[in-house]
Order: C-alpha cells, then structure tokens, then sequence
C-alpha cells in the first residue's frame, strides 16, 4: 500500500507538471491558447492515471526496462481514449489538439524522471521490503549485483539461502524454519545451473507459506523478450509463443521507415548546434573535423561511417609506437579492440566522448540507408572474425547509432559481452525494444555512464 500510494503521488505531480508545460509551451507558440484553463484538461491525466492503474504501473515493482515501456504503451492509449471522449462527446473542438499532442510528447518522456525520483527515493526505509533469496552457487553471485543496494525493485536481501550448502531435505527444513520466524514482502528463486524441475519441486514445499514467489530461471539463451505466454490447462503448464520479428515485413519496413524520419527531424532540429560543433572541432583539428572509417553493415556490406574527429590527425601511427612499446596496450587492444586510456584522444574529443555528441553524424548514415538509429554496435572487418559464427545475427540487421551495448555499461563492458548484447538483441528485436533503447540511451548519455 506504501509504495502505491508513492507511485500514484509521483505519477500525479508528474502528469500535472507536463500538462501545465505543455499548455505554456502551446500558450508560446500559439498565443490564442491562453483562453484553454489548465483545469478544463485535468480529466485527460485521470485518463491517463487510470491506464496506468489499469497496466500495474502504480502497483506493481518492476525493472526500468518494463515499466519504460509500459508508459509508452499507457500513453499511446491515453491519447487515442482521450480524442476518442472528445467526439463521442462532440467537444473537440473546445480544446486544443496542440495542447494534448504536447501533453502527450511530454509524458512520454516520463520513464526518465521517474527512473531519476525511484533511485532516491527507494533508498528511504519506508519504501523498501525485505527479501528472501534462494539460489544455486552461480545465481547467488547474480543475485548480488541484481538485487544491490539500488535495485530498481527496493528490495533488501534479509536472508540468502545456497541450496548447495543443504541436502534437499535440509533445504526444506531451513526456509521452512526461515519463513516462520520471519516475514518477508517475496520469496525469489534463483537457479542458473540446476534444473528447473528443482526449482518447481522448491516451490511446492513452500508455496502455502509465502504471499509472492518470484522466480527467476535461467533463459537468457533463449529470445524471450517478445514471448507470450500461454496458461494450459490440460497440460498444467506454461506454453511460451516466441517471434522472430526479423522475418516480418512490415516490422521492418516500419523500421526502415521511422529511422529516415526521426533521423530527418533530428538532422533537421539539430542543424544549427551541429554546424556550431562542425565550427568548434574543424578549429581544433586544423580543419579535418570529419572522420571516416569503413565498418560493416547489414549482409556484410561496407560503409563509410561518419563521427566527429575526436583523435590526432597521425592517430594510426601513434597507435603502432604505442603498442609497440606497451606489451599491456597492446593486450588491451587485442582484447578489447580500443584503449581505455587513450592518449590519442584530444581535448575537445573527450568532451565530445564523455557527452556522445561525436556520434551526431552518423544521422547522415542513417538517412543514407546504411544504419539505423538502434541497432548493433558497427564494427570494422578486422572484428568480424571475433564474433565467429554469430556474425550472421549482427549482418542481418543495420547497425546502430546507439544499441544496447550503449546502455548497459558500453565501454566498461568486456568485447565477448558486447557481442552477446548484439546478439541479443537481434534475437528478440522488436519495434518495443528499440524504442525502450532509445529512451534509455537519453539517460544513460545524461549519467555520462560507460563512455570514455
């Protein structure tokens, strides 16, 4: 009840806040909108409230990933219910559709206030429940870094129990004895190396003892993300319906199609900053402000890619002396493919890294057909061999401005978890995915997380 009560507050100042900004901004633009009162909106965000009731977004404690696009998915309904009412009502005409359209732009902007608010505010005692977590050898390693102290769930471990530590029945005695003595908000089971039958055999012994199991099994081999799961009755179990989007052509036609537009439209709003940054780099590179590198795109296809130069002019040469008097450069390079301290790198390119403004350019490779806003991390033909045979994933699709590596962790990541975050997400693309991405990938350049 605390943490729903926490939910609907924040969502309702949030609402509030974006509609009294997208009526002054309406207001700006359009001086006529100062006859529309605020109040007469205010039904619209008690529409929106009740979607997002009605989607477990104010009851329910999710990953960042789940509840980004949930909101999206809110919205969209929100709008569609909102001019729907407006009709029916014959009343459309009594409001501004500029008012609602930036009312609706605005919130979807709203997963990245929240994830800001929740990281705070769940670190307060009031809002955070106790855990008990039960896991293999591998999983309780997991388990330590999913459920850290700022955990987008609140939740904090009280017990951990290895089922390798215990005879099987022995386990059963101890979370028994654990779960009578003690109260806690969820029971979570985590196994990784052992069956999942065991896992099933665990919860019978101690279903009728705990309000909320949650259980967390091993499937990241398996592209699961746009499953839907079915309830079986005659078969008393689960049966998982998954996708491979890739081979729909409308999807990717949609892609195609909304890459070339929102590419057109940044290109288009962010013309006078980019000439601005043309302008500042071209003076601090001696007028070579564009660099060019080729990388490989979809089917295998070579490309020129675009970034803004952000190394010396000689930086090739510079990196043969440097790995030829550094043995540890050179391991480095060899495994990771880049430096992490990288005395090539210029003043004016560590800016542009840590801010990833030297990546803008590629919007030109992206209205030329030759990446897409999200995709995989564009590599050059000497990686090709390092991803071995999962380069078929990364050449079926164009490859990304941003992606996933981006926003989980990018430079800090090693170069076999980037591949695998590649694959990845060719496995479970989907149009959800890559706009749960693209809005991550605004926070994650806000934190300045991972670039180096």
């Amino acid at each position: 009840m605390k943490y729903t009560l926490f939910k609907l507050t924040l969502y309702t100042l949030l609402l509030l806040l974006n509609l009294l900004l997208a009526r002054g901004l309406a207001e700006w633009l359009l001086p006529d909108v100062y006859a529309h009162p605020t109040n007469k909106y205010l039904w619209q965000v008690m529409v929106y409230l009740l979607i997002f009731f009605y989607l477990k977004l104010l009851t329910r404690r999710m990953v960042t990933t789940s509840e980004t696009w949930l909101i999206i998915k809110g919205s969209v309904m929100a709008l569609i219910i909102n001019f729907a009412l407006m009709s029916l009502l014959k009343q459309a005409d009594q409001y501004s559709r500029l008012i609602i359209l930036m009312f609706f732009g605005l919130n979807l902007l709203l997963p990245v206030w929240i994830y800001y608010v929740k990281r705070r505010c769940l670190q307060h005692p009031l809002l955070r429940e106790r855990v008990l977590v039960i896991c293999d050898e591998a999983a309780c390693v997991d388990s330590q870094q999913w459920l850290a102290a700022d955990n987008p769930f609140g939740f904090d471990v009280a017990h951990t129990v290895n089922i390798h530590h215990h005879s099987p029945e022995g386990l059963q005695t101890t979370v028994s004895n654990i779960l009578t003595k003690e109260h806690f908000f969820a029971t979570i089971i985590m196994l990784e190396n052992t069956g999942m039958e065991h896992m099933f055999q665990l919860m019978d012994k101690i279903q009728h003892k705990v309000k909320r199991i949650l259980l967390v099994p091993r499937m990241t081999s398996l592209p699961m993300f746009n499953a839907e799961v079915f309830n079986s009755i005659n078969q008393k179990g689960l049966i998982f319906f998954v996708r491979n989007n890739l081979l729909s052509d409308s999807d990717r036609a949609f892609k195609h199609v909304s890459d070339f537009i929102l590419a057109l439209m940044l290109t288009l709003t962010l013309a006078p900053f980019l000439f601005g940054l043309y302008a500042w780099v071209w003076l601090a590179t001696n007028g070579k402000p564009i660099f060019k590198q080729k990388r490989v795109g979809q089917d295998g296809k070579i490309f020129k890619i675009y970034k803004f130069r952000t190394m010396r002019a000689d930086a090739a040469e510079q990196l043969e002396k440097i790995l030829a008097a550094d043995p540890d450069a050179r391991e480095e390079w060899e495994r990771d493919h880049k430096l992490k301290n990288d005395p090539r790198i210029t003043r004016v390119g560590h800016f542009l890294r840590r801010t990833s403004l030297d990546e803008l350019p590629q919007l030109i490779n992206v209205l030329r057909g030759q990446m897409s806003l999200v995709g995989p991390r564009p590599i050059i033909d000497e990686e090709v061999v390092d991803y071995g045979d999962y380069i078929d994933y990364y050449q079926q699709v164009r490859p990304g401005i941003t992606g996933l590596w981006q926003v989980s962790g990018r430079n800090e990541l090693s170069y076999g978890e980037r591949v695998q975050l590649d694959v990845w997400y060719v496995r479970n693309w989907s149009l959800e995915l890559d706009l749960i991405i693209l809005t991550k990938t605004f926070v994650a350049v806000l934190l300045r997380k991972g670039s180096y």
